[in-house]
């Protein structure tokens, strides 16, 4: 559950758009659990600064954000629309169709910057017919995040190991 930082204090106000950002994406992903799945939650085994741990679960919030429009929009426009050019779905060919996905737990595995950094997640999904690559139910994935300033947001790379 999120609460007050180290020391009791607790952010009133933005500072600039990024955290603006940031503060919308931890509610997007409050609100995206409490709709879809257990709240996705740090499994780092050391505690995160807290700016460090708002950027993660801002991160995890739009790999939830992602997994909502796959099973909302489809794989193309999903992919489009959140992952990187490498890993777009292309018109004809084989679609995944999910049903059903909700990241469950993050963990940051790799800092460089809140523009860019990696996360261990373990996302839940189920599909509706085949499921390609994917395992039905858990899956852990290395999301790569960076940062997008055209568009404002995370584009993600999803990958089976670091």
């Amino acid at each position: 559950m999120f609460g007050p930082g180290p020391g009791g204090t607790v952010m009133t106000h933005v500072m600039d758009p990024l955290r603006a950002a940031t503060l919308a994406c931890v509610v997007a992903l409050v609100i995206a659990s409490m709709l879809g799945g257990p709240l996705a939650s740090s499994g780092a085994t050391t505690p995160l600064a807290p700016s460090r741990a708002t950027v993660a679960a801002s991160g995890a919030a739009e790999v939830q954000r992602y997994l909502n429009s796959w099973v909302g929009e489809g794989a193309i426009t999903a992919s489009r629309t959140y992952l990187v050019r490498s890993q777009w779905v292309l018109k004809g060919q084989r679609q995944i169709k999910l049903a059903r996905g909700s990241a469950t737990k993050f963990e940051l595995d790799k800092w460089t910057s809140k523009r860019e950094f990696k996360l261990l997640v373990n996302v839940r999904m189920t599909f509706s017919g085949w499921c390609g690559s994917w395992n039905r139910g858990d899956n852990d994935r290395f999301v790569d995040l960076s940062w997008n300033s055209t568009l404002g947001r995370y584009r993600l790379e999803f990958a089976t190991s670091p």
